[in-house]
């Protein structure tokens, strides 16, 4: 995998902190391709002063605490989507998708199709963080939750290097209230006290 930079490169001014963001750089990329558990930590340099002088002679190399599972390439596994309702409790409904499983309690007004619209997964693909962080972005837009969890764990049943998903959900409340009080300028010249209430329907039921 070829990475290019600006921020190494022959006649490039050395500079630590230069070093320090090519190794997030780098690890942003690694991540998008499916090498999930890999850190900017696991990124080392090698610097040499004494070769030529008023230049760095610089060897970029893995530490050599890099745990086994920073090399491994990993797929996406099963995605399971839990729907908690904003006051709890309530009785699971399961419903199988092509972007994956949802469980949502009921009773609820949701949508079935409203969830797995919003995930990008898709099992057997290389996993992405990108794709993760997209899945989360997207259900943050709906405005109907108040907390959204992803929690990745390594799939234990198979020998294959895949990733399951559980994305965990729970609904705000339907309603909120804005209340604002204030001073108003009247047409008298005189202060007079000023209210508003507004008022948020969060139903996309």
């Amino acid at each position: 995998m070829a990475i290019k930079s600006k921020l190494l490169a022959k006649g490039v001014r050395y500079c630590t902190d230069s070093l320090s963001e090519l190794r997030t750089v780098i690890a942003n990329q690694v991540r998008n391709r499916g090498y999930y558990y890999f850190q900017p930590d696991y990124i080392t340099y090698l610097a040499d002063s004494t070769i030529t002088p008023q230049r760095i002679m610089l060897k970029m190399t893995f530490a050599e605490d890099t745990p086994p599972e920073a090399y491994r390439r990993y797929v996406t596994g099963d995605v399971t989507i839990y729907v908690h309702r904003n006051e709890g409790g309530g009785t699971p409904d399961t419903i199988k998708t092509s972007r994956g499983t949802i469980v949502q309690m009921q009773p609820s007004r949701l949508r079935h199709n409203l969830i797995p619209e919003c995930v990008t997964f898709r099992e057997g693909r290389v996993f992405s963080v990108r794709t993760m962080n997209r899945t989360q972005t997207n259900l943050s837009r709906l405005g109907i939750f108040k907390d959204i969890n992803i929690k990745i764990t390594p799939d234990s049943t198979t020998s294959n290097n895949r990733l399951n998903v559980d994305i965990a959900c729970t609904q705000d409340a339907p309603l909120e209230a804005v209340f604002e009080v204030n001073a108003t300028s009247k047409s008298n010249s005189y202060l007079g006290p000023g209210m508003s209430i507004g008022l948020t329907n969060k139903n996309l039921f």
